[in-house]
């Protein structure tokens, strides 16, 4: 038997070309079934076309775009998923760390002028730290107030190496900006709200060392018991 090839199937056109065809009047959008609708209208939304513009281009009614545009929400809403937490979080922090090495690499450039360099490092590190925040919001890092400095946290061990990493940049960031001779308002609040914190950290750091060694001191002058 001979197989009917006179009617082959129709090569599938993409989105935008067919909303392109359907706006110069070259495509008739009711030929469309609901799938192709759908993404049509789905598109325009990008485009931020309203409800009725959409139903306007795609010849149906407000209320069956508003329906579509419901499914379509419906469809793309998400549900509480680790895995998708945790793709989340590696585009934050592959975002962060793209921002904060493009403003680093700015920061070094050599037809910047020293002003613009200090700005540079302060919104590196900001980017950074904006990255660590929205990781929070989303239970991928801890929130204890106890282990942060100016946004910034420190852990058990590293606490010490991170709390000199820091002071270490705002030293480096101040020196930038002092040497400039130009200030830049933004970055002198921020320079003081941080050197503020170091200060405050110091000092707890401090009264927490002097009770352990109050309490060690108190604790061996103590009679032992045992030897009476």
């Amino acid at each position: 038997m001979i197989e009917n090839n006179s009617n082959p199937e129709k090569p599938e056109v993409p989105i935008l070309t067919m909303i392109q065809q359907i706006k110069d009047g070259q495509l008739d959008p009711r030929t469309l079934n609901k799938e192709l609708r759908q993404q049509c209208v789905e598109i325009l939304l990008g485009e931020a076309c309203s409800a009725p513009s959409i139903a306007q281009i795609l010849k149906r009614s407000d209320k069956t775009i508003r329906r579509d545009i419901d499914e379509i929400r419906e469809r793309n809403a998400l549900d509480p998923d680790l895995n998708l937490y945790r793709r989340l979080a590696g585009e934050i922090l592959v975002s962060a760390r793209m921002h904060r090495d493009y403003l680093m690499r700015l920061a070094r450039s050599a037809g910047a002028s020293v002003g613009e360099k200090a700005n540079c490092e302060y919104f590196a590190s900001l980017a950074f730290l904006n990255a660590i925040a929205r990781l929070q919001s989303l239970g991928i890092l801890p929130t204890s107030p106890k282990s942060v400095v100016g946004d910034l946290y420190l852990h058990n061990e590293n606490e010490e190496k991170s709390f000199n990493d820091l002071k270490g940049s705002v030293i480096e960031i101040e020196k930038i900006a002092l040497e400039s001779g130009i200030s830049s308002e933004i970055v002198d609040k921020q320079i003081k709200v941080l050197k503020e914190k170091i200060e405050k950290k110091e000092i707890e750091e401090k009264i927490k060392d002097l009770n352990q060694q109050i309490n060690k001191e108190d604790t061996n002058d103590k009679p032992n018991p045992e030897s009476n």
